[in-house]
């Protein structure tokens, strides 16, 4: 599967994502702006799960353009009401169905601010402000615990380059290098 790890700051975020894909016995070391972390239209993405969900938003979905209202109440509601009913529309166009066997999560960064969506399009958000998905989740999110909240953004990319390194470690579907974004409002 994968190992993504995030950590929200006071104004940034820092998003990253190990580079590895494993399909039915193939492994892929992905690149790059080729994989399961990408940025467009001022969105950070990293998805853990069904691959084709990464290629999906990064090569075919147009994003709607955020509130101009950038508080935490406006961000809610537009995920609510408004990203996730255009991101399920995309699919169904398309004629994609996520696979639920595999299932996915997305860490989404907008504003700065961290989302947590899940294959029932679910979105949370973690009151200690840092966040793992995937196979390798609970050895980025316990080194993310044990590091203690970075003051800055770069102390958030070091973290997490360290935590995707340690789940690397443990974790057979994971592989570094880490592909890490940065976000500031």
């Amino acid at each position: 599967m994968t190992t993504l790890a995030g950590v929200q700051g006071n104004g940034w975020s820092v998003i990253g994502a190990d580079s590895r894909v494993i399909d039915d016995g193939a492994i892929v070391d992905l690149p790059k702006n080729a994989g399961k972390i990408f940025r467009k239209s001022g969105y950070i993405l990293a998805v853990a799960g069904d691959f084709r969900t990464a290629q999906i938003m990064q090569h075919s979905f147009a994003f709607p353009k955020p509130p101009t209202d950038g508080s935490i109440d406006a961000l809610d509601k537009f995920f609510t009401t408004e990203l996730i009913p255009v991101w399920k529309a995309e699919y169904e166009d398309i004629g994609y169905t996520p696979d639920k066997d595999i299932g996915n999560t997305i860490l989404v960064s907008l504003s700065s601010t961290i989302y947590a969506i899940g294959d029932d399009w679910t979105w949370a958000r973690d009151k200690r402000n840092i966040y793992a998905a995937g196979s390798g989740a609970a050895y980025a999110i316990g080194a993310l615990s044990a590091y203690g909240v970075p003051k800055t953004a770069d102390e958030a990319v070091a973290q997490i380059k360290a935590a995707i390194k340690i789940a690397s470690q443990y974790d057979h579907n994971t592989s570094e290098p880490a592909i890490i974004y940065t976000q500031e409002s």
